[in-house]
């Protein structure tokens, strides 16, 4: 997954710097709901007959993304995002007679058309909006390991899944520093999972 990415970045930077008038690196973090996820756990603490602990749940992770943009207007910016970011869940169990542990492991790549507009500029700062349309793809990877007395089981169950990203927000550009807001549409989270 990293290794496609940073293919990605360099080819990237090898294009933008023929071309791009605008190239920008970006890390932050990203947060997701994962409803459907959350709920998978849920199922698995009501089927197993112990209290599972919930050590991981989905939290915000890092995401890494490359931008190249054109100036079409004085204010107007149009261009292509790429990213990629991962999260995932963990409920376990352990004593004295054994241990059960349900990983869920989710990572991400997307693609989007870049679109900008600046709202207001002064020396070294400015404000603008944006809104990205484009693609994601989804690997999930569910691993299930228990351990009771002499005995052990494991499984892992791989799937992908792709849909499309409608991305929109504001920010704020001081210097290079970059401080901003972004909302996804929630409809491209639902049932991302249903074709392997």
């Amino acid at each position: 997954m990293k290794n496609r990415f940073f293919y990605v970045v360099w080819m990237t930077l090898i294009v933008s710097s023929v071309n791009a008038q605008d190239l920008s690196l970006y890390v932050g973090f990203s947060q997701t709901f994962m409803k459907d996820m959350k709920s998978m756990q849920d199922y698995v603490d009501l089927e197993i007959p112990v209290e599972l602990k919930n050590t991981q749940r989905f939290p915000p992770y890092w995401q890494y993304g490359i931008s190249m943009r054109w100036a079409i207007s004085g204010k107007y910016k149009l261009g292509v995002y790429a990213f990629t970011t991962s999260t995932g869940g963990r409920a376990t169990y352990e004593d004295y007679s054994g241990e059960f542990t349900f990983d869920q492991t989710l990572k991400c790549f997307g693609m989007s058309v870049h679109n900008e507009y600046t709202v207001y500029q002064v020396k070294n700062s400015e404000i603008l909006v944006y809104l990205q349309t484009g693609y994601l793809a989804n690997w999930l990877d569910l691993d299930y390991y228990l351990h009771l007395g002499d005995e052990s089981d494991s499984q892992h169950e791989s799937f992908r899944g792709s849909n499309y990203i409608f991305e929109g927000g504001a920010q704020y550009v001081i210097f290079f520093l970059n401080l901003g807001y972004s909302l996804m549409d929630d409809l491209a989270y639902k049932e991302i999972f249903l074709a392997t």
